[in-house]
């Protein structure tokens, strides 16, 4: 026998009709400053709050409505990516989202550990600060056309990396505090082997049975539920299940016009969803310095953003420099699923109740950032780049767009090239691991110096990674022989500086990274005489900041 709550409908229907009627108003107005009608639904249930007091037996339905949008929003994400458009995806967006995750997650999680944040609360923060908005992104793509067609691909591309990332962050999130490598292992078996099931499902089962009018639509919405419910019985979060669903069933003939069907009805439970964030924010009561600090780590945490961005569309864009900050651009709106990152944080007793309200304050300002950087993009490009001169940069740009269209159009080789590529990293990381367990297990049954280890561990990288270099270096110059069999000697000098900074660049971020996860402890005792923070804001801003200045004056000096 189920037990059912008891409560009075007309509490609930007075509620919800609160909640629709003022998020129209409110997204009518935010929608007037050109800005996404999300923000406005959010807004509204932060000013719903102020007056009202739901019920336990409400909040109870509120948070039921909450999880079931959120399983519905990856759904339509999955669907959105597309089974046949995950190749597609391993190129130069995947380049840029891995890029962009690394320099936030590490720049983020260093600055705030300068502000006494804990470890498990400076990393989701990190989460926040590596992602794009994928609805404000595709608006400002709308009102704003790019300057190359390149431009817009690689922003919807990268959206799309991003979505499937943060999938596997909020399954990640739900064992940040067990073991996070075997957790790690554990959601990637468990996606691909029901991935694989699902798909073998929707070939052999639902394309077959499914049609497209009504009961389709909800054969296909049951079909997400009983993945997400998967998903949750063995641990993960039901939004792996979801997205799971939707890229499986995008493969479906004539699946398209359910999705049309499906979207008005994820929209209204998405509403709810925002609009109950901005309610949970009334539950607690903050004090006035706990908004000044959710107000300056979002502030911290989209100039971070909008720097990893940057220097990642930039890089790893294959659209020069000019056309890469315009990539960089478009895509430094902060992603309403930060939202999403927030909840289940809190829900697993991650971080605080304030990270909702910093993660919405972060989305208004990135949203704002964003539009400013868009709409006067003329202004902002020349005035970064007048440091170079304009013949400097149209030799990079040119080269970069036509490396990029060679590799794109030329997929099969430098595919063969990147697996024999990753196969070289895989060996050497694996000798790695080895003698880092070694080292790790020396350090802890026996007596030696803990500077000792440090320096062994210090060499180890270090050896580790000029290796990596060059025999990646290598690979590269033979990816761009193949694609450009006469390609003047200035080019390979200028790939060579900027491949060489970028190397040193990674590589300092994951050395630091490493050091303040696992060598935390014993850095404060080697260092005692000067505050730690400190120590790890220096050291994580400063080379990024060195790094460039030292790529900009060899690319002047070429």
């Amino acid at each position: 026998m189920v037990e059912l709550i008891s409560i009075n409908t007309s509490d609930l229907f007075l509620a919800l009709a609160l909640m629709f009627g003022l998020s129209f108003v409110i997204g009518s107005l935010i929608k007037r400053f050109g800005l996404s009608v999300s923000i406005g639904y959010l807004l509204a249930g932060i000013i719903l709050g102020l007056f009202i007091k739901l019920s336990s037996e409400l909040n109870l339905i509120l948070f039921f409505l909450s999880e079931f949008s959120i399983l519905l929003l990856f759904l339509e994400i999955g669907f959105e990516i597309h089974i046949e458009n995950i190749g597609k995806i391993r190129r130069f967006p995947l380049y840029i989202s891995l890029l962009e995750l690394l320099i936030a997650m590490s720049m983020s999680m260093g600055i705030l550990w300068f502000f006494n944040i804990g470890l498990l609360e400076a990393l989701i923060y990190g989460l926040i600060a590596s992602f794009s908005s994928t609805v404000f992104t595709y608006k400002l793509l709308e009102d704003r056309v790019p300057s190359r067609e390149e431009i817009k691909h690689t922003v919807l591309m990268v959206a799309a990396v991003e979505d499937t990332i943060i999938v596997i962050a909020l399954s990640l999130i739900q064992g940040l505090k067990t073991q996070i490598f075997l957790n790690i292992l554990y959601v990637v078996a468990v996606m691909i082997a029901l991935f694989i099931l699902a798909y073998e499902f929707t070939v052999r089962v639902l394309s077959k049975v499914i049609t497209i009018d009504l009961n389709g639509l909800i054969l296909l919405i049951s079909y997400g539920l009983f993945l997400g419910a998967f998903t949750s019985y063995v641990g993960l979060s039901s939004a792996l299940g979801g997205f799971v669903a939707g890229v499986t069933a995008s493969h479906i003939p004539r699946a398209n016009k359910l999705m049309d069907m499906f979207k008005p009805i994820r929209s209204i439970f998405l509403t709810l969803f925002l609009v109950s964030m901005g309610l949970s924010l009334s539950i607690y009561t903050h004090t006035v310095m706990e908004y000044v600090s959710a107000l300056t780590i979002s502030v911290s945490l989209v100039l971070i953003h909008v720097m990893a961005t940057l220097i990642a569309s930039t890089l790893a864009g294959g659209l020069g420099i000019k056309y890469g900050l315009e990539t960089g651009f478009y895509l430094s709106t902060i992603s309403e699923l930060s939202l999403v990152i927030a909840y289940y944080s809190i829900l697993n007793n991650i971080a605080p109740a304030t990270t909702i309200l910093t993660a919405s304050m972060a989305i208004i300002l990135g949203s704002v950032i964003s539009s400013t950087l868009i709409y006067r993009r003329e202004v902002f490009i020349p005035y970064l780049l007048k440091k170079i001169s304009y013949e400097k940069i149209s030799l990079i740009d040119d080269l970069m767009i036509k490396l990029r269209k060679n590799v794109e159009e030329r997929t099969g080789i430098v595919y063969k090239l990147f697996i024999d590529f990753i196969h070289n990293v895989g060996e050497i990381l694996l000798v790695t691991i080895i003698l880092g367990l070694l080292i790790k297990y020396i350090a802890e049954h026996l007596p030696i110096n803990p500077f000792i280890t440090v320096t062994l561990t210090a060499i180890l990288y270090v050896a580790v990674i000029y290796r990596l270099y060059r025999r990646s270096k290598d690979k590269l110059y033979e990816i761009i022989k193949k694609l450009e069999s006469r390609i003047e000697e200035k080019y390979i000098k200028i790939i060579d500086r900027v491949y060489t900074s970028l190397i040193i660049f990674l590589s300092t971020y994951v050395a630091l990274t490493i050091l303040l996860i696992e060598y935390h402890d014993m850095i404060e005792k080697l260092v005692k005489t000067i505050e730690p923070h400190i120590i790890y804001l220096i050291a994580l801003t400063t080379p990024p900041i060195l790094e460039i200045i030292y790529m900009i004056y060899r690319i002047k000096k070429e």
